[in-house]
């Protein structure tokens, strides 16, 4: 996988108020900093109920005599936060004792943590890990290795798409996040350094006050990053093309028609293609009766078909109604009979599922031959504004 590290050091003011509070709560710094990367990942997965690995040293019940055994010990297990449920001072002292406990376990293969886990292969039992490494000494600028040998490179890669290492070398606090090109590595480190400081205080007016703070509402976006996303990302004051959704996207089929529009099970669809596979459809709706108002049933795998399906019922003037074939069938035709729409495009394997109607089937035969014999030209439809639907979404 292809990985992009970021590396970020925690002021010697946060450094230090995580080493101090760790002392008040008679716990370690580790603690502190698996919590709030707990609050990260629910935070951005939007659970409160989350696990991620936990890098163990391998060697704390491997005997006396463990350290001068050579060889890598390190093991990577579960840990599971639930961070609706306690405040953060319960929330601590609950997680200090699920590190401890998981020492006893520090040397059983993760296959078997699978194994009684209940979560059945190959789903992974997390995807993200932290590794707390203290007095790791480690500095990331000094290449001094053995007399003789030269140091030119070194990468630290895991095979999880995420990873993140803490080094503490008893007076610092660093992060470096290993991440998946779709992840941001730098935005995750400062997510965590962010939560930290915002954990700590949180923890400082816990211990003072005597009155504990929930742990899901200690917040994971500092002042910048919060408005982005508030006043940057939401600006209502910027203007909005006055255009129909076809219209836009024509805009980029004239732009590169044959850059990549979609990839479906390996196969590649380029802009020029998807818009003439959905023109053909969408005329097809036109004959059907579809148009500014109409609501279109979409009942298909995902999967291309999906994709043009959707794109026509827009040409075509309708807004459509996704209806996901594992639904289901007594829920499906409830959506169905309140919907009423005007055709249902669906394949035959999904069709099982809903009840008789209108349905037109994209993979039958006579569909597509129909669909051969249209033009692959845009769909000109009279009356087709912005403000009319683009979908209709019934959700839970």
């Amino acid at each position: 996988m292809d990985a992009a590290e970021a590396q970020l050091a925690f002021s010697p003011e946060l450094t230090r108020r995580v080493r101090e509070v760790s002392r008040r709560l008679g716990t370690s710094p580790a603690t502190l900093l698996h919590l709030a990367w707990s609050r990260v990942l629910a935070a951005v997965s939007g659970r409160d109920d989350v696990v991620f690995g936990t890098v163990l040293f391998g060697r704390m019940n491997a005997g006396t005599e463990a350290h001068r055994v050579l060889g890598p010990f390190i093991n990577t297990l579960p840990l599971r936060v639930r961070t609706d449920e306690l405040g953060v001072l319960e929330a601590v002292s609950a997680l200090r004792g699920q590190l401890a406990a998981l020492i006893s376990h520090e040397r059983t293969p993760l296959s078997t943590a699978q194994q009684v886990s209940g979560v059945p292969g190959p789903t992974p039992l997390f995807t993200s890990i932290l590794n707390y490494r203290p007095n790791s000494g480690l500095n990331r600028e000094n290449t001094a290795v053995l007399d003789g040998a030269e140091l030119l490179y070194f990468r630290e890669r895991t095979n999880y798409p995420l990873s993140v290492v803490v080094d503490d070398d008893g007076e610092t606090l660093g992060l470096a996040v290993d991440a998946v090109a779709q992840v941001d590595s730098h935005a995750v480190a400062t997510l965590l350094c962010t939560t930290t400081d915002r954990l700590t205080a949180a923890l400082v007016s816990a211990l003072d006050s005597g009155a504990d703070i929930p742990l899901n509402t200690i917040d994971v976006l500092g002042v910048e990053e919060r408005l982005r996303v508030v006043s940057g990302w939401n600006d209502t004051a910027v203007e909005v093309a006055s255009a129909t959704l076809p219209e836009l996207f024509a805009g980029q089929v004239g732009r590169a028609p044959e850059a990549v529009a979609l990839v479906a099970d390996g196969v590649e669809v380029s802009y020029r293609e998807l818009d003439s596979r959905a023109n053909r459809l969408a005329r097809l709706l036109v004959s059907r009766g579809v148009g500014p108002e109409s609501l279109v049933g979409v009942c298909l795998e995902r999967g291309a078909d999906l994709v043009v399906a959707l794109l026509a019922v827009l040409k075509a003037g309708g807004a459509y109604v996704p209806l996901d074939p594992e639904y289901p069938a007594e829920r499906l035709a409830v959506m169905v009979r309140d919907a009423v729409p005007a055709v249902v495009l669906a394949s035959r394997a999904s069709a099982a599922s809903l009840p008789e109607g209108r349905v037109v089937l994209v993979d039958a035969a006579e569909t597509v031959a129909e669909l051969a014999g249209l033009s692959g030209d845009a769909v000109p439809v009279d009356g087709l504004l912005p403000e009319h639907p683009a979908y209709v979404i019934f959700t839970s």
